[in-house]
């Protein structure tokens, strides 16, 4: 055995894995859900991430705020969003999302 493969297979593998199952253990499904539906709306690399289906379940999950009309329509809307979103040059280089509230605001 190689120093290299001591640390690659018998300390790597175990961190990462030790890590993965704290992080089973801090987050439940509902809240991996809610970081998935916030990470979709990245707007880094021209809205990468952006992927309409992980946020409509986020408006799911906040039902109370939107009747089942608006939910219907919501997946329209943001279809016609990144299409407009992406094709307009102020939002190039944004990089987080607090700078896409800034710039919405702003418009």
């Amino acid at each position: 055995m190689t120093y290299i493969h001591h640390f690659r297979v018998e300390i790597f593998a175990t961190v990462i894995d030790e890590v993965a199952e704290e992080l089973n253990n801090r987050f439940n499904e509902a809240n991996t859900n809610l970081l998935k539906g916030v990470l979709s709306l990245d707007p880094s690399n021209n809205f990468a991430r952006f992927d309409h289906h992980e946020i409509l379940h986020l408006a799911r999950l906040y039902s109370e705020d939107f009747s089942t009309a608006e939910l219907a329509e919501l997946h329209y809307q943001l279809e016609l969003y990144i299409d407009a979103i992406r094709g307009d040059p102020d939002f190039y280089n944004l990089v987080d999302v607090g700078a896409l509230a800034i710039k919405m605001v702003k418009a």
